[in-house]
């Protein structure tokens, strides 16, 4: 069915954000030797990541969009430590670059060189997986757990929510529309 809708004003950037966590215990976890955490721009490409470090770039970048910076650093050195203790994985924590701006008499600052497009909508997975690092590592570290990217303006958007790398597995899934 097509709906026609005349007079109404709409404004969408149509980004749409698929974050699945495996959270089945026969996906394996593939850990590194070593894991660069830096900021990186997720918008309206389809794309799927799975590898270690694309997962930590989005899981850095949402962290520093939806978090003031000082707390974002906490919870990055908080992560590292966590990971090279348990993991025995290298971690570097690329700083991000901060631009500053002054409103109202209020100071603002936001990624240089980074963003997640509507990053505010990505916060209930920040949130979780920052409450639970079992979670954030079933992220980073099974191939299983993915980040798929794209945009709702064409037919591929319809099947970008439904795949998956192995269809019987168990996952926690966060959608970030927008």
């Amino acid at each position: 069915m097509i709906q026609v809708r005349r007079n109404v004003f709409e404004t969408n950037s149509s980004s749409t954000h698929s974050i699945a966590i495996a959270t089945d215990d026969s996906s394996e976890m593939e850990i590194p030797n070593k894991i660069t955490f830096r900021v990186g721009e997720f918008g309206w490409e389809f794309w799927n990541y799975h590898d270690c470090d694309s997962k930590a770039s989005y899981f850095y970048t949402a962290l520093y969009e939806n978090y003031n910076n000082d707390e974002a650093e906490e919870i990055a050195n908080r992560v590292k430590e966590y990971i090279e203790n348990r993991y025995n994985v290298e971690v570097i924590l690329e700083k991000p670059e901060l631009e500053e701006w002054e409103y109202n008499g209020n100071k603002y600052c936001s990624l240089k060189d980074g963003y997640i497009d509507h990053a505010s909508a990505a916060w209930d997975f920040v949130d979780v997986v920052v409450n639970d690092y079992d979670l954030l590592m079933d992220f980073l570290f099974k191939y299983d757990s993915f980040v798929a990217t794209g945009n709702d303006n064409c037919y591929e958007y319809e099947s970008m929510r439904m795949e998956r790398p192995s269809p019987n597995k168990k996952y926690l899934e966060f959608f970030k529309g927008n």
